[in-house]
């Protein structure tokens, strides 16, 4: 799969490796690029990016900790255990971060219950795939072996140069799916979502020779949404690969228009760069 043809002298030419993130913060606004990837100005945390690392961290700890220690007549009730111990250790561990965003008391506990059921929901879906298993004769310990994912594997192409963390690579059958897990409230999968999978195939293609089976999103509120790949997903990353490439050799602020929208400000916060776009005017004297 995928047509190496694709890749011109604009890829050879680069400047910088990217990632997903880069390339999609790119699509979205070239001036926000510009600010965090080429001036490198500090990006706040939120309390959504917070709990996105809580919440990663307790699924990476979750499979490395492994079926050790588990009886088949209570393990249920041990993996939950488990999950809720990592998940407070990891949430006391991010208290300095959440309250140097000043948040209520509300926010906060509003957050630390979302996040727990959103690991919950997880849990039972790996449950049932694991009673699923063991309802065939597999042993627990086999089962839970055969069901965990390889976590937190970075990838890097020297050909494209783009770079990402992908958070879950499953192993199952014969078939490989490599997986994203997100927070996110609807369980879809956008453009920048799609552009997210796409480069990961085209990174796991060129370090192992064989394209995944499949591509998906984890949606921690909902489930796994999943995508089969083929070549019109590798070349879509091929080609956002020779496009960023191309449209960031400049360090030249005037190269990277502003793109005012609905996300320089919302109801509840704005762009990082916000200030050093707009200073004290709106976004409207900018359209």
């Amino acid at each position: 799969m995928g047509d190496s043809s694709l890749v011109s002298s604009a890829i050879v030419d680069f400047r910088r490796i990217e990632s997903p993130s880069s390339i999609n913060t790119y699509r979205q606004c070239p001036r926000k690029y510009y600010y965090q990837y080429i001036m490198k100005l500090p990006v706040s945390d939120s309390i959504h990016t917070i709990r996105g690392h809580v919440v990663h961290s307790v699924l990476e700890t979750f499979f490395v900790a492994g079926p050790d220690g588990l009886s088949s007549s209570d393990y249920s009730l041990a993996l939950s255990q488990r999950l809720l111990h990592s998940f407070n250790t990891e949430w006391r561990q991010a208290i300095p971060q959440l309250q140097q965003l000043q948040l209520g008391r509300d926010q906060v506990v509003h957050a630390y219950s979302e996040s727990l059921g959103m690991l919950n929901n997880f849990l039972q879906w790996f449950l049932h795939r694991l009673h699923a298993e063991m309802h065939q004769g597999v042993s627990l310990t086999d089962a839970f072996s055969l069901l965990t994912p390889q976590v937190e594997q970075h990838y890097e192409s020297p050909v494209y140069k783009v770079q990402g963390y992908i958070d879950a690579i499953s192993h199952y059958k014969g078939s490989v799916a490599v997986w994203d897990y997100k927070t996110s409230r609807k369980d879809e999968i956008t453009s920048e979502y799609y552009l997210q999978l796409a480069l990961y195939a085209l990174m796991y293609q060129e370090k192992h020779g064989k394209a995944p089976d499949k591509v998906g999103v984890y949606f921690l509120r909902h489930g796994l949404r999943e995508i089969p790949v083929d070549d019109s997903l590798l070349q879509h990353a091929q080609i956002a690969c020779e496009e960023i490439h191309t449209q960031t050799k400049s360090d030249a602020i005037t190269s990277y228009p502003q793109r005012p929208g609905p996300l320089c400000k919302w109801s509840t916060g704005q762009c990082d760069f916000y200030r050093q776009c707009f200073g004290q005017k709106t976004v409207t004297d900018f359209s």
